[in-house]
């Protein structure tokens, strides 16, 4: 996850504007590394910066308070999904049940 952020912030040192696919990215790998609150920064951070966010990034981030035992921050995160008119999927809605 530290690598993957490390690669993040060069791309934005390089004048390269990080994807989705980029911060999706880092998110998941802030979800494998137990690292719940950086995946939430991070979900704040590509809304920042004018990226907006996916299925796949708020699944991330829902996996990531999932595995952090964030239950709470996992269903604001799917019903903030629903309200900016994302649909949820398979793989959502199980982090979240998790």
């Amino acid at each position: 996850w530290e690598r993957a952020l490390e690669l993040l912030a060069r791309m934005e040192a390089r004048n390269i504007r990080p994807s989705v696919i980029s911060y999706s990215a880092a998110i998941s790998a802030c979800e494998k590394g137990q690292q719940w609150k950086r995946a939430l920064e991070l979900l704040a951070q590509m809304e920042a910066r004018g990226v907006r966010p996916d299925v796949i990034s708020y699944s991330a981030a829902i996996s990531a308070c999932e595995k952090g035992q964030q239950w709470e921050s996992a269903l604001e995160l799917l019903a903030q999904m629903e309200a900016r008119g994302l649909r949820p999927n398979t793989i959502s809605y199980n982090a979240a049940i998790s």
